[in-house]
């Protein structure tokens, strides 16, 4: 994984990051992996999935 030039998702289950650095092409797998769990296992009725888009940073040129 190269999460310098990537996109990543944070995904939230109730403002509660359950899955972390998940990139773009996998976001939907992810998503209802997480939606079935919560349906299989009725921890919470009525959670609220919600997810946080993470630009990949920008580095230009370092001055070190």
């Amino acid at each position: 994984m190269n999460y310098q030039s990537e996109t990543i998702y944070h995904i939230y289950v109730n403002n509660v990051c359950v899955e972390a650095c998940v990139l773009e092409e996998e976001l939907e797998k992810h998503l209802n992996h997480i939606k079935g769990f919560l349906e299989l296992t009725n921890i919470v009725k009525n959670a609220t999935i919600d997810y946080i888009r993470c630009e990949p940073p920008n580095y230009g040129e370092a001055s070190f």
